[in-house]
């Protein structure tokens, strides 16, 4: 199958691949106006194949990747060597989970946009008046009296649904702190959700372009690949009082009852597993 990439994390899979293949990152340089190929990686196989992509340019010393064959060769070689627990083809998988390096999943995704859904909560009454004031003045024909046309403000704040200011201003204000301008995506299976939140310095196109292509919630099924990072039940800490440190104590209650509400954000459900992704990628 062909990978179509939305997703690359070039700089994880070739720290890993440089580990599993012992070398992978050597690379054939380029000097001057001639190309020298001095590959002082003598292991022949995947490792030699994907060492023989790695080049460097002599005068940006901007390394090149193939990326794409890089990640299939890096993948492949995973899979193959068991280190890859694929959810698709696993029966009782919640069980297996931890039990390899590596998780693959496939199917339908949500992206969350933080940024653009605080944008437009912070927003929301003024866009709902223009869009009611849109919609009123291209009603309007050009033989409408002055009268009709100066009223149409008063219509518009007659007929526009808005909600309280400072309760949209607080609910943009919360989500800026719990999340900032978190970019993630989501995928519902067997009733568990698998999250995982992207460095949008890896994405392939910009985020707004992805989303507006595959939809916020996807008709495509896309592939995340990746390390598990958290999956099992949070467990609350709690403090025993010790009377001959009482200042300690309450600093450190006051350092849990912070960290409680920001796990209240960005703490994870029950039954969700959270991803760090080296590719997502839809397949042809």
């Amino acid at each position: 199958m062909i990978k179509n990439f939305i997703y690359l994390d070039e700089y994880k899979m070739y720290s890993l691949s440089s580990q599993i293949f012992e070398g992978i990152t050597e690379y054939v340089s380029n000097s001057s106006n001639e190309e020298t190929e001095s590959n002082v990686l003598e292991k022949l196989g995947e490792g030699k194949v994907l060492a023989d992509i790695l080049k460097k340019n002599d005068t940006t010393q901007e390394k090149k990747y193939l990326h794409d064959y890089s990640y299939t060769v890096f993948e492949k070689h995973l899979i193959e060597n068991d280190k890859v627990l694929d959810i698709n083809k696993t029966e009782n998988f919640i069980n297996s989970i931890g039990s390899k390096s590596f998780i693959k999943i496939t199917g339908k995704v949500i992206f969350n946009d933080i940024e653009n859904l605080s944008k437009s909560i912070k927003e929301h009454n003024k866009m709902a008046n223009s869009l009611i004031g849109v919609q009123l003045r291209a009603s309007l024909n050009k033989k409408s009296t002055k009268k009709e046309k100066s009223s149409i403000n008063q219509i518009i704040q007659n007929e526009a649904t808005t909600m309280d200011e400072q309760f949209l201003k607080d609910l943009g204000y919360l989500l800026d702190f719990g999340f900032g301008n978190q970019l993630e995506i989501q995928l519902e299976y067997n009733d568990n959700l698998f999250s995982t939140n992207l460095n949008e310095k890896y994405l392939r196109e910009d985020k707004k372009l992805v989303i507006k292509k595959y939809g916020q919630k996807t008709e495509k099924e896309f592939t995340i690949f990746g390390i598990v990072t958290q999956y099992q039940k949070l467990n609350k800490r709690t403090m025993k009082e010790n009377p001959s440190n009482n200042f300690k104590i309450a600093l450190m209650n006051a350092v849990l009852q912070q960290n409680e509400v920001k796990l209240s954000f960005t703490g994870k459900l029950e039954n969700e597993i959270m991803i760090d992704p080296i590719a997502i990628y839809t397949e042809l």
